[in-house]
C-alpha cells in the first residue's frame, strides 16, 4: 500500500513496519530528527526513536 510522504499515515505505516522486524527492534538504538526544508507545503519534520523495543516513526 502507497502512503503520501509525509502524512501521519506515512508514519504509521513505516512504524508498523519497523516494529515487525525482529532484526531491527533487536538491534537499532538511536533517536533522529528529520527537518525537509523543500516539501511541497513548506517545511516539514518528523522524528523516529528506536531506544527501546518498540520503535515509533512521527510527524513532528
Amino acid at each position: 500500500m502507497a502512503f503520501r510522504f509525509l502524512t501521519d499515515e506515512w508514519a504509521a505505516a513505516v512504524t508498523e513496519a519497523l516494529r515487525a522486524s525482529d532484526a531491527f527492534t533487536s538491534s537499532a538504538n538511536m533517536s533522529l530528527q528529520f527537518v525537509v526544508t523543500d516539501a511541497p507545503e513548506g517545511e516539514a519534520k518528523f522524528y523516529m526513536d528506536a531506544t527501546g523495543d518498540t520503535p515509533v516513526q512521527r510527524i513532528g
